[in-house]
């Protein structure tokens, strides 16, 4: 993210005070998005180890019954559960989170303190590139956290249907 213009025009003028709230609140924030993409994933664990276990027990009853009816449910089970697993692949596999702090490597940079006429302008520069990083990896975790919810959300509704809809299946077939 490019610093705002007014910040550039009246950054000699702002506090070091202002860049370490601004920094600070920004952190929170930025903790707060990790520890809900971390509460998505406990979900879409939940939800994953529950569709395993429904899949394997209509597996099971696919091989076991001999009512053609409950095999087209167990059969219709497999296919909801195998769709609801599918669902949680994206949240669970495809997704890079990005959490606060800075390697040092990254902060020690000779650009950071040329063209500053003081001390305290070399840290306003730091904490002012800081919070536009934090800003960036905020947009990309919330972005994140958005698809992901989708996609868990869907496989939890799906779950949630799947022994409904196959027993339906199973009446209207019988």
């Amino acid at each position: 993210m490019k610093s705002p213009q007014y910040l550039n025009d009246n950054f000699n003028s702002l506090s070091l005070e202002y860049f370490k709230f601004i920094f600070d609140q920004s952190e929170k924030f930025l903790s707060r998005l990790v520890t809900v993409s971390e509460n998505i994933t406990k979900k879409a664990h939940a939800i994953l180890v529950i569709s395993v276990s429904l899949l394997t027990l209509s597996l099971s009853g696919v091989f076991t019954l001999k009512d053609s009816q409950l095999i087209a449910s167990s059969v219709l089970l497999c296919v909801m559960s195998l769709l609801v697993i599918l669902l949680l692949l994206k949240p669970l596999v495809s997704y890079s989170l990005s959490v606060p702090g800075t390697p040092p490597n990254k902060l020690i940079d000779k650009d950071f303190i040329v063209n500053f006429s003081s001390q305290e302008n070399i840290v306003k520069n730091l904490f002012l590139t800081e919070i536009l990083d934090y800003q960036d990896r905020i947009d990309s975790n919330a972005k994140q956290n958005k698809q992901r919810i989708h996609y868990v959300d869907a496989a939890m509704l799906l779950l949630v249907a799947a022994p409904f809809i196959s027993w339906l299946f199973g009446i209207i077939l019988g």
